[in-house]
């Protein structure tokens, strides 16, 4: 019976699971060994089957399974068609998802015979066609080697069978010539489309008959083509053909889904017709040449970012992908690179499916999705898009998205729910570690630009001063105050807040020291200002939210520093009540209790009823408050008795001006019978004012200029006293000319009936004085002028708040103005026609002691804030000095780093030493292991973590450290200094001016200031308890008590035991990489080695880039390369044994990792 050898190699593109290949012929059944866990798997075994010559030899491809098996496709070979004693080495491609299985088929006693059907139609000609003539032996062998390299079969063919060598090694130069004259004369019919099955067939048919059939036909015609196809095809359209068959199919679908309440289904014509396409571009994609020619065809990567939402298998595709994309860089000027193109996709997708947010729905898949596998490809797509652009800006942009659709919070979930031991895992929990690594590492180096400049740089004022100080030293001042002038001048709405947004993104640019600014992608160097604006749109959007969050946040500083100056005060109290009990002291009242104390003053608006005004001060604010009565004999009486005489300064002999009326009143009351009124204004009596008078005097009535007055009595030592009476300047008016040109325009009488008359607003204020004043009373709309001015008297604080008094301390009315305004009024003028800004500066004029009410108004407002900035502080550097004075471990932690040091310096100047600065205690990090891998700091990390790890706590017991290194004396004791100099102020003006007054201002304030001195104070004593304490810490770790500031102090102590905290992170994530590390590298040897087996099964003619970059990915490797290739070239310019942060990076792993 005639015999069959079969060969069954190796299988292709299948899901990894266990396999075995099942052959039949007739009765005759074999089958393969099991191979576990493979999607490539490899069997190498050889079978001789008795067949008879006119039946067919049936392959299957079978998934083994712990219970029972399943078929995953079968195909079938007609014996008849081989040739006697030949092996026939093919991929016998007609299975499901494009998988295939490699075979050698020899008829070893049967077929046809050489000279036969089959022979004939042999690609090699024979000896005796007509050829042309054959050149040197040279040059065909190297015409020959060109043709293998365009059949994929060139020095660069990997793991070629014995017997594929043989053939490539042995063909004569005859049969070389031949075949390169058969490869011409084939290729010029291809060009021509006359060749079935040709790369210009295909896509000359696609393109004019594009049917779910033909593109089925294709998928197989594809999925067995070399890379030389797959390439003319591509140059012969045929990528750009599937594209758009892609584009219209999901347009198709989209328009059903959109209008008519579609849902697609896999039986779907349409969606099969989107699935065999995709499925033959995934093919022509796993190459260069492919994703190039994608990038390159307009909305190519848009076409695939819409499939996202097929089902999972083809999603997961599409996914690796648009991975690989995002990774490959522009070919030219005026092409985009993968990254952009992706965001742009992802733009579109989230536009079309109506997302809320972009990536919302590949972060839901990530979500729902079942497998750590399949969540891999997700995880490893987001590292992707996060972590690929140079620009951190944009990094960190994209992360921020990401975060804002809860990744960061489901990572954490999946680090707590699946076993990190589990293989299965190994991929996935390499992604969380790229994802969570490339976060920190972008905001260390953020961070790290700020570390040099010896500012607090989370303080505005504090990086002010210093940028004004450094334009200045570079004579960029002017420059300095023209970019803040151009910054102050953008409207803050929604289009201005993403120009300011945009501003501020280009200066981070170029502070990380790019080159230019350039709007190309491809210029090496520039700023990528499209990069920025997808920035700044996603920045935009966060803008009111971060706003609200900021005034959030100054609520809650402001109730936190009252609550811990309420604190200060009960502690302050409790500890009063305990002195004095203890002195046998017992305040009256009651059971011999203590009295509770006074209320707080401020009268109602504290909370408290104010006692009932003396008789005769009137009732409420709406009332007013008549003045008090004069004494006996100064009203009414006959005796005639002269009044007293007025206070200093105010009027006698000088001829000053009567004083004011009291706080209170409407003016002093009138002179009794038989007295004289007040004196005179200067200069003697009352003259007529004396108007200046033009040479003509206008018939029309005229448009006025709106100038400034200076008044008749300033006119005196001026230029304007050398004018005449009348005009007699150089100049000679057309008076006629002048009243025709600026005359008011006529109103026809019909006209003016119908239009209701506007009175003419008289404005005597500069324009800027009167514009404040508008803004100030726009505030008050619900009070009258009157009205605001009683508040004032009364220190109402429910009308105003501390900002209101000083904006109204800073635009009160010069004397100049108010008297431009008195003699408006004195000259007849119309009070009704003044401007609302006169009105009220004629009303505030009548406020006695205006300035001296305003200051105490100021201090009575701010007094609680003030006293809330400066009593927690002066709290916080006593309680830090004593728990630093009480601290045992970091006394201990001395020690240690005196043994250190004094081990380092022996037999030197600087060994021996019986103490040390504590300055010198950061310095641990500058000292570095031989290798210059580990700095003493980490040592004395391990050292500390073996054997004392209770004195890594020592920061436990100095609660207070951290805030007290933030703190500035000088400012404390210049801010408290202000406060007394202020409270002393208004306590001098209550004794002089207002001594003889008793209204309601002058009860409020004495009640305030009574208080306000007796918390002076107890400030003034715990101040000085803070000074002796912190004197005392300074003193008992040597440093000089003199020249030491709390801020350096503490500062130098902070710094320190960071650093140790930091170098305990460092050596355990150097243990935890190095494991971490390890593993990586098994997971890569292991896809190298699975990809050398596929190479091996003759996968010959694909470079699978997709799949190449896809695993590169999943090791996590890349990112980490691409970022120690950016910090290798930002370091060429930086001294070798320059650290920045003075330790070893978490990937560098000290000696000690290795012995445990």
């Amino acid at each position: 019976m005639p015999s069959l050898k079969v060969v069954v190699h190796s299988a292709r593109n299948l899901p990894e699971a266990d396999y075995t290949i099942k052959l039949s012929s007739g009765k005759h059944k074999s089958k393969t060994k099991v191979a576990k866990k493979a999607t490539t798997p490899e069997w190498n075994e050889t079978f001789t089957i008795d067949v008879n010559e006119t039946d067919s030899l049936k392959i299957e491809i079978e998934q083994t399974k712990t219970i029972g098996s399943k078929t995953l496709g079968s195909a079938e070979v007609q014996l008849s068609t081989l040739v006697k004693g030949k092996d026939k080495v093919y991929w016998e491609t007609g299975f499901p998802n494009n998988a295939g299985v490699r075979l050698t088929l020899t008829a070893v006693d049967f077929g046809q015979a050489d000279n036969g059907p089959a022979a004939k139609k042999s690609s090699v000609p024979t000896q005796a066609a007509i050829l042309p003539p054959m050149p040197d032996e040279a040059t065909v062998n190297k015409k020959y080697a060109e043709l293998m390299e365009r059949l994929g079969l060139g020095k660069d063919f990997q793991h070629p069978t014995q017997y594929q060598t043989e053939r490539i090694n042995t063909v004569s130069i005859e049969n070389k010539w031949a075949m390169i004259c058969q490869y011409k004369s084939v290729e010029t019919e291809k060009k021509a489309g006359k060749i079935e099955n040709s790369p210009q067939y295909w896509s000359s048919r696609i393109k004019a008959e594009p049917t779910l059939v033909i593109l089925k036909e294709l998928q197989i015609v594809l999925g067995g083509e070399n890379l030389e196809f797959l390439r003319l095809f591509i140059e012969a359209g045929g990528m750009g053909a599937l594209l758009e068959i892609l584009g219209s199919a999901e347009q198709t679908l989209h328009r059903r889904s959109h209008h008519g309440g579609f849902v697609p289904n896999e039986n779907d014509e349409q969606v099969q017709l989107q699935r065999v396409t995709l499925l033959c571009l995934q093919r022509l994609l796993n190459n260069k040449t492919g994703i190039l020619e994608t990038m390159k065809t307009e909305g190519g990567v848009k076409k695939f970012c819409l499939c996202l939402d097929m089902e999972e298998e083809m999603r997961l595709k599409i996914v690796k992908i648009l991975t690989v994309i995002c990774l490959m860089p522009s070919e030219s000027a005026n092409m985009a690179g993968g990254h952009k193109l992706v965001i742009e996709g992802m733009t579109h997708f989230k536009s079309l499916k109506k997302e809320r947010r972009r990536f919302e729905s590949l972060v839901k898949y990530f979500t729902t999705s079942p497998t750590s596998k399949t969540k891999t490809v997700y995880l490893t797509f987001i590292n992707a898009m996060a972590n690929s652009p140079s620009d951190i800006d944009l990094r960190i942009a994209l992360r921020q998205e990401f975060q804002a659709l809860g990744v960061p919070d489901l990572i954490t979930s999946l680090k707590t729910t699946l076993d990190p031991a589990d293989p299965n895992n190994a991929d996935l929990f390499t992604q969380i570690d790229v994802y969570e690594e490339e976060s920190t590492e972008d905001h260390e180096e953020l961070q790290d630009r700020f570390k040099k400049l010896n500012i607090k740089i989370d303080n505005m004022d504090d990086v002010f001063k210093a940028l004004k100080e450094n334009t200045k030293r570079a004579g960029l001042s002017n420059n300095f105050l023209n970019l803040l002038q151009n910054l102050v001048v953008i409207e803050l709405d929604e289009l201005g807040s993403k120009s300011f947004l945009l501003a501020c993104r280009i200066v981070r640019q170029i502070s990380l020291n790019k080159g230019s600014i350039s709007a190309s992608e491809g210029k090496e160097g520039g700023i990528n200002l499209g990069e920025l604006m997808t920035t700044v749109e996603t920045e935009s959007r966060e803008v009111p939210l971060k706003k609200k969050i900021e005034e959030l946040e100054e609520q809650l500083s402001n109730l936190t520093k009252k609550i811990q100056t309420l604190d200060i005060d009960l502690k302050e109290r409790d500890e009063t009540i305990a002195n004095m009990k203890a002195n046998g002291v017992v305040a009256s009242g009651g059971d011999g209790g203590f009295a509770a104390p006074p209320p707080p003053p401020g009268g109602a608006d504290d909370g408290f009823a104010p006692p009932p005004p003396p008789p005769g001060f009137g009732g409420g604010a709406d009332e007013g408050f008549a003045p008090p009565p004069p004494p006996p004999g100064f009203g009414g009486g006959d005796d005639g008795c002269a009044p007293p005489p007025p206070p200093p300064g105010f009027g006698g002999d000088d001829g000053a001006p009567p004083p004011p009326p009291p706080p209170g009143g409407f003016g002093g009351p009138p002179p009794p019978p038989g007295m004289p009124g007040p004196p005179p204004p200067p200069g003697g009596g009352i003259k007529k004012v004396v108007k200046k008078k033009p040479l003509k005097t206008p018939k029309s009535k005229m448009k006025n200029l709106q100038w400034s007055q200076l008044p008749q009595a300033k006119i005196a030592g001026t230029v304007f006293e050398k004018f005449t009476l009348e005009y007699k300047g150089p100049i000679k008016f057309d008076y006629k000319e002048l009243e025709d040109s600026f005359a008011q325009k006529v109103i026809d009488k019909k006209e003016k009936a119908e239009e209701e008359k506007k009175p003419v607003v008289v404005q005597i204020l500069d324009p800027k004085t009167s514009q404040n004043l508008s803004i100030f009373l726009s505030q008050f709309k619900q009070y009258t002028n009157k009205q605001i001015c009683d508040g004032l008297r009364t220190l109402d604080t429910k009308m105003f708040n501390e900002e209101q008094v000083k904006q109204l301390g800073a635009i009160i009315p010069s004397k100049d103005d108010m008297a431009a305004i008195n003699a408006y009024v004195k000259d007849g003028g119309e009070k009704e026609r003044l401007s609302a800004a006169e009105k009220f500066a004629i009303e505030i004029d009548t406020v006695a002691f205006l300035d001296q009410i305003i200051n105490a108004f100021k201090l009575k407002l701010s007094f609680d804030n003030r006293k809330a900035d400066i009593k927690p502080a002066v709290e916080t550097l006593k309680q830090a000095s004593k728990e630093l004075l009480e601290s045992k471990k970091f006394v201990q932690l001395l020690e240690v780093v005196l043994e250190l040091g004094n081990f380092l310096n022996d037999n030197t100047p600087r060994g021996g030493v019986f103490g040390f600065k504590l300055s010198s205690l950061p310095k641990l990090a500058d000292t570095k292991t031989t290798d210059n891998q580990v700095t003493l700091m980490m040592y004395l990390a391990k050292i500390l973590e073996a054997q004392s790890p209770e004195l890594l706590d020592v920061t436990k017991d100095l609660a207070n450290l951290e805030a007290a290194a933030r703190l500035s004396l000088p400012t404390i004791t210049s801010d408290q200094a202000t406060l007394v100099k202020d409270v002393n102020t208004v306590k001098n003006s209550m004794e002089n001016t207002f001594k003889e007054i008793r209204d309601k201002f002058t009860e409020i304030m004495s009640k305030f200031l009574e208080k306000a001195s007796g918390e002076i104070e107890a400030m003034d004593s715990n101040f000085k308890a803070m000074e002796e304490k912190f004197t005392s810490v300074v003193k008992f770790f040597g440093e000089d008590p003199k020249s030491a500031q709390p801020d350096e102090f503490f500062g130098t102590v902070l710094t320190f035991l960071n650093a140790l905290q930091e170098a305990v992170k460092q050596n355990q994530l150097a243990i935890l990489n190095a494991d971490k590390n390890k593993k990586r590298e098994e997971a890569r040897q292991k896809r190298q080695n699975e990809l050398d087996s596929k190479k091996k099964s003759g996968n010959e003619g694909h470079d699978a880039v997709v799949d190449e970059l896809f695993g590169a990915l999943k090791g996590g490797n890349l990112f980490k390369n691409r970022r120690q290739t950016q910090k290798t070239a930002s370091k060429s310019t930086m001294d070798p044994s320059e650290s920045p942060r003075g330790a070893p990076k978490a990937t560098q792993t000290p000696p000690w990792v290795k012995k445990q």
